[in-house]
């Protein structure tokens, strides 16, 4: 699955003649605090306290738009109010709306291949992730 790694320790044997042996180990990645709990509203779903954040964005710029009509204040500074506020707007729509990463939950079959010359064998192996 995603966010999951595998190694075998040692990466190659060499049995002559008789059994050898190596270790397979399955690494996964731990889910992000981002992962939408049972009963809990998912993290895009909108929320009071964004509206406050939005409404105060919108303020901000009508404050802008009149200090820049009526001359006040310093157009130095008033000129990099909008990149700004764009910059801002940008950062919060990326992390509202990024999911959780990680190795997702659930099970998956691995399919491993020893392979000697033109013989292999194969076998599975189940990963349950919880």
């Amino acid at each position: 699955p995603a966010a999951t790694t595998a190694t075998f320790n040692p990466t190659t044997v060499t049995p002559n003649g008789s059994p050898a042996t190596t270790t397979l180990t399955l690494t996964t990645t731990a889910r992000t605090a981002a992962a939408h709990l049972p009963g809990s509203p998912a993290p895009w779903t909108p929320r009071p306290e964004n509206l406050l954040l939005w409404l105060g964005a919108v303020a901000l710029c009508l404050g802008w738009l009149t200090m820049r009509r009526q001359g006040i204040g310093s157009r130095r500074y008033a000129a990099y109010l909008p990149l700004v506020l764009l910059l801002l707007s940008l950062a919060a729509i990326t992390a509202c709306t990024s999911g959780p990463t990680g190795t997702p939950v659930g099970t998956s079959t691995i399919t491993v291949t020893a392979t000697s010359g033109s013989l292999s064998h194969t076998t599975t192996v189940t990963l349950t992730v919880q």
